[in-house]
């Protein structure tokens, strides 16, 4: 009862939050210099987005000690392996029976709409999960949520692929939920797939950091290492490559500072250059996610370092439980 009370607290406080945010920026003003009319006018704001069901909810993880930087545009729970078990047959069954009426010809939100017309009300279409840190935010959107804790990642595509499951994967670990299901209404039958996740936040920011590669760095990129590893200890380990640089970026000064052109040598000669991550000066960033082939990926880094103008390449490797920091110099 104790962690009910405070979740609904919290759920209040994000909400008027963020619509006092809105208006200040509205009225030209800081949140820090809101003046007291405009959060009288936020009342009624906060009493119209309530009517629209646009209100976002901390997650229940909130009540533990594994909580995530997260908010969703409807609540969420976990559900048995049992429940979701009996909620995608009955989702599939329905998939089937649209697949069949339908075809295979539309876009996916032809097939999003009519499946959540069919379970209404027990559907949410386009759950947005808001991740956030310091400032930075990253949101996702879930096809489909069924029972509150059912997600549904609909696709109409020649077959499924490893990106697909890899993409309902990191949704599953922002929502810590623990299963999760893939339908594909591309093909000449429907195609589905469970997918589940049993690793948990508190997990995947428990890991083991190497710095023994590491050397005394400059100034520039022991703010890189800061970033990161601050990253790192709010999100854990596990979620996809492309956030993970999409962050660090924007704490570097964003992509017009960091994002910049690399002279490529050939024999020694400059012959051309590419947009390269830069972390500081001379010294560009690099972020894999790689449990296998390290070493090969390795090698080929430093053949980028050497057939460019570059000093340094500073190199994490996130991977599930263990981070790898490691600086290569010419």
């Amino acid at each position: 009862m104790q962690c009910n009370g405070l979740l609904a607290q919290t759920q209040v406080f994000h909400h008027r939050l963020s619509t006092i945010k809105m208006v200040a920026q509205q009225l030209g003003a800081s949140w820090n210099h809101a003046r007291p009319r405009d959060r009288r006018r936020c009342s009624s704001i906060q009493a119209h987005d309530a009517k629209l069901n646009r209100a976002f909810f901390c997650l229940p993880s909130f009540c533990h000690q594994n909580f995530m930087p997260i908010e969703t545009s409807t609540a969420i729970r976990p559900v048995s392996q049992s429940a979701f078990g009996a909620a995608a047959y009955e989702v599939v069954g329905h998939a089937f029976t649209i697949h069949k009426r339908l075809g295979r010809i539309f876009d996916e939100s032809v097939y999003r709409t009519t499946l959540a017309h069919t379970l209404a009300p027990r559907a949410v279409e386009e759950v947005c999960v808001r991740l956030t840190h310091s400032g930075f935010e990253k949101p996702y959107f879930i096809d489909l949520v069924v029972d509150s804790g059912c997600p549904f990642e609909l696709k109409v595509v020649s077959q499924l692929h490893a990106g697909h499951r890899r993409q309902l994967i990191q949704y599953l670990m922002l929502t810590d939920l623990h299963h999760g299901k893939l339908i594909n209404f591309g093909g000449e039958k429907v195609e589905h797939e469970f997918v589940n996740c049993h690793e948990t936040t508190e997990h995947r920011r428990a890991f083991q950091l190497d710095l023994s590669r590491w050397s005394t760095p400059a100034a520039g990129v022991l703010e890189f290492q800061e970033i990161v590893l601050n990253l790192l200890r709010d999100w854990g380990t596990g979620l996809d490559r492309g956030l993970y640089i999409e962050a660090i970026t924007h704490f570097l000064g964003g992509p017009q500072v960091v994002r910049q052109p690399v002279e490529t040598l050939w024999n020694g000669i400059v012959v051309g250059w590419q947009n390269t991550n830069m972390a500081a000066r001379d010294a560009a960033f690099k972020i894999s996610c790689l449990r296998t082939e390290v070493d090969s990926y390795e090698k080929h880094l430093y053949r980028f370092l050497v057939n460019t103008t570059l000093e340094k390449v500073l190199w994490v490797n996130v991977a599930s439980g263990s981070v790898t920091f490691v600086l290569l110099s010419k």
